[in-house]
């Protein structure tokens, strides 16, 4: 298979790559703040005069709309936006997005909270603020706020060159998600056989949810094997926060888990799709923590995801006796269960049906199958698998690849972002449109896009067999 020519740009959207724009110091600051107080003391403490010469504020805006046009206006490398500002609670996240997605070098928004704010600093986070200070905007808040500057804003720079960028979705490709027509939901893929492509059609879907159509999304790595979804997304998260300590901190908290104990151990990927890890090694998923209490522990993380999720994909690993995943497939909303072609996956699947049963119901309306490398030629009608199964067929994807598959995951990029021509990845987003159905306008206009790999196989598995650390007794 020959490699893509062209630069990334000409694969994208069919047309010369820009010119590469560099950034100049001091950085231009516009400032967004109701409290003239607060600005002024900003503009007091910045600027050579003031001994910080590698931030200059160069505009104020007392609302969202004048922060925004300003912000363009001053050629702005960073906006420091209050959420009391008016119009924030209707447009915040549209501005802060448009802003980060600015063409040629992304605007990064700062954020500025009073004390004592509650949930201000988690909202602004979760609109893509970089960070925030806490006012009033004194000495010591000032020199805070030119440190993240200082920090964040060749951060988004290198992440912008990355080829994980994603431009951000315009007011008429926006305006596709107030059709309605979906909800939320939680989706499980599981198969009792390894092999058959579940964790890749778990990461894929979540990858079409959270990246390409911008919901919040959570991928839940619950296979106590331990499980590899992380390593599809360029190995995302840390061995410090993985479901095993997050069930470890659930038994210490009294059996009980918050949307705030939560978030800290959800690893951001890209757009709006959020990772919960897998643990490190088969001894955590064997402590007590995980099993003894694994029931309890996976009822309170689903129904602390549900608050505030749009979508949940859980891979649950083959086990369907261990109480982590075989609680997630008890909650689940739909259980997409894959099988291949192979005769030894129905045959899995069957003896691995019958004891399920025994544990929870099977109802058809909520596990459905999903043939994967289909080949009618292989003599495996899915008839007779449905017949024999007595579970639904709900899509079925092709055998159409050669070496894509595996050359996605060896560059730690999705499918459907590496390769969206493939008749696969066509399928696999036929399928996440049953979730989500204006996912097929969206990927209509913005499907066409080609991604490189960030880093080779050598990467990958330096992160693999990096020293992995112990679990605790309980």
């Amino acid at each position: 298979m020959s490699a893509p020519t062209g630069t990334l740009a000409e694969q994208i959207f069919d047309r010369p790559a820009a010119v590469k724009q560099e950034r100049t110091k001091p950085y231009r600051l516009v400032v967004g703040l109701p409290d003239w107080t607060d600005l002024s003391a900003a503009i007091q403490h910045l600027g050579p005069e003031a001994g910080n010469p590698d931030v200059v504020a160069v505009a104020n805006a007392s609302t969202l709309t004048e922060l925004h046009e300003k912000a363009l206006a001053h050629e702005a490398d960073v906006v420091l936006l209050s959420p009391l500002l008016p119009g924030f609670k209707e447009s915040g996240a549209e501005l802060v997005q448009r802003l980060y997605h600015h063409d040629p070098l992304p605007i990064v928004t700062l954020g500025v909270v009073p004390p004592g704010s509650g949930d201000w600093p988690q909202t602004l986070h979760d609109l893509g603020a970089r960070g925030h200070v806490v006012g009033p905007l004194r000495e010591d808040a000032v020199a805070q706020l030119v440190d993240l500057i200082r920090a964040q804003v060749p951060r988004a720079d290198q992440e912008r060159t990355s080829v994980r960028h994603i431009p951000y979705l315009d007011r008429q490709t926006a305006a596709i998600v107030d059709r309605g027509g979906w909800q939320r939901q939680t989706i499980a893929v599981w198969s009792a056989k390894g092999g058959v492509g579940k964790t890749f059609l778990a990461v894929n879907l979540a990858v079409l949810l959270g990246v390409v159509a911008n919901k919040f999304t959570v991928l839940v790595d619950a296979d106590m094997a331990p499980g590899e979804a992380h390593l599809w997304l360029g190995g995302v998260g840390d061995r410090d926060h993985t479901i095993y300590q997050l069930a470890q901190d659930f038994a210490s908290n009294g059996n009980q888990l918050t949307p705030a104990m939560v978030k800290p151990y959800l690893a951001p990927y890209q757009g709006n799709l959020h990772v919960l890890r897998s643990v490190v090694t088969p001894t955590w998923g064997g402590m007590p923590e995980l099993t003894r209490q694994g029931a309890a522990f996976t009822h309170a993380l689903l129904n602390a995801l549900q608050q505030f999720a749009d979508f949940v994909v859980i891979d649950p690993g083959l086990s369907y006796t261990h109480p982590v995943p075989l609680t997630a497939l008890h909650r689940a909303d739909l259980v997409l269960v894959v099988v291949t072609p192979a005769i030894a996956s129905p045959y899995r699947l069957h003896g691995a049906l019958e004891p399920l049963r025994r544990e929870m119901e099977i109802d058809p309306a909520r596990f459905k199958l999903v043939f994967n490398r289909h080949n009618p030629h292989l003599g495996t009608k899915r008839k007779e698998v449905v017949d024999v199964l007595k579970l639904p067929e709900f899509a079925v994807l092709s055998q159409d690849v050669e070496d894509e598959v595996d050359l996605s995951q060896n560059a730690q990029e999705p499918l459907v972002l590496r390769y969206p021509k493939l008749a696969l990845t066509q399928e696999v987003v036929a399928l996440a449109t049953n979730f989500y159905p204006p996912l097929r306008d969206i990927w209509a206009r913005y499907g066409t896009r080609g991604l490189r790999p960030r880093s080779g196989l050598g990467d990958l598995l330096r992160q693999v067999f990096r020293r992995q650390p112990r679990a605790t007794t309980a």
